[in-house]
């Protein structure tokens, strides 16, 4: 592409707007995914108490995930490597995401200009992936095992590639709504009104 033709993408105001949109949203699954990892094992550990500090969980939490590493991200990779959440091809993927969100981070000005978002949908998709992968084991070996609406249902019957976490539902609304699809914004106008 030559300089007069990334003029011209540049100020053309839909090219300019997907190269930011596609920017920040992958900077925010990413963010999603750290979030899964990080905050999923925290709240384990620490549980949130109205009045008081967790301060037995906050000592387990330190020693059990913390004395893994001085970066959270890593010490609760760790973890998650321990228990077998996730396999080492996982940890390469999750490094692999962090140096691609990290690239777009700080080269963004660069990449408007130029256009050039290469590998965005597989990175995007591996992210998405690795979000399900996590949070559905976290349905399936802890929330599931504590709602006793589950006592009767064996582990090795549940379909888990089919579970919905709060997360994916949030992504895939999102991803519908940035795609122009009003549908869901209909159904919740025309549910509002019949209250």
């Amino acid at each position: 592409m030559n300089n007069s033709e990334k003029w011209e993408n540049l100020l053309n105001p839909e090219i300019f707007k997907d190269r930011l949109i596609s920017i920040s949203i992958y900077i925010t699954i990413y963010e999603m995914l750290k979030d899964s990892i990080i905050n999923r094992i925290k709240d384990f550990y620490i549980m949130p108490l109205i009045d008081f500090r967790d301060l037995e969980g906050e000592e387990r939490y330190k020693l059990e995930v913390l004395s893994r590493n001085k970066n959270y991200l890593y010490a609760s990779i760790s973890w998650l490597l321990e228990h077998d959440v996730i396999n080492q091809k996982d940890l390469e993927n999750i490094e692999n995401l962090k140096t691609y969100r990290n690239y777009l981070a700080h080269e963004m000005s660069n990449i408007v200009f130029n256009g050039e978002i290469s590998n965005f949908m597989d990175n995007f998709l591996c992210a998405y992936e690795l979000i399900n992968k996590i949070e559905n084991w976290w349905i399936v070996n802890f929330e599931m095992t504590l709602n006793p609406e589950f006592n009767d249902i064996c582990i090795d019957d549940i379909d888990v590639e089919n579970i919905q976490s709060g997360k994916k539902i949030m992504i895939d609304i999102a991803l519908l709504v940035l795609n122009g699809n009003d549908e869901l914004l209909e159904r919740f106008k025309f549910m509002n009104n019949k209250v």
